[in-house]
């Protein structure tokens, strides 16, 4: 089920360790969300990584190279990123990206699961990502 609604989208890419290419997770840019799809010029980055690999900066790594390519190669203009309510770790790996709050959505679906929690929906601007770029000497 994994494999052929998550991992099957065209810009989903394994997050593999450099020392030995083992997949510890993916990431993907997703033109659209439950269904509805995304105006032209945005998309969502959705991240995914293996517990005991959190905390080790992969996802800021992998998630700075595709919001490069978002921006640089896909000429994007706004790029969205969410996470549940009380998942800490993803907010605080967002938040370190560069993501910043848009809006909480209550009891949004979470299809996988099949149920519903609160969504704190963040965003990223093409200019924003500029200054993230130079930041991080891109």
């Amino acid at each position: 089920m994994i494999i052929a609604t998550v991992l099957s989208d065209p810009e989903t890419y394994a997050v593999c360790l450099r020392e030995n290419d083992a997949v510890i997770g993916a990431i993907s840019l997703l033109n659209s969300r439950n269904g509805s799809n995304y105006p032209a010029g945005q998309c969502e980055l959705g991240f995914w990584i293996g517990k005991p690999y959190w905390g080790h900066g992969y996802v800021k790594e992998a998630s700075l190279v595709l919001l490069r390519h978002a921006f640089e190669d896909l000429h994007m203009n706004k790029v969205w990123c969410g996470h549940y309510d009380g998942n800490e770790k993803s907010a605080k790996a967002q938040a370190k990206i560069g993501f910043v709050f848009d809006r909480l959505v209550p009891n949004a679906p979470v299809p996988l699961l099949g149920e519903y929690r609160d969504e704190v929906i963040n965003y990223m601007s093409s200019n924003m990502w500029q200054t993230i770029k130079e930041k991080n000497q891109m």
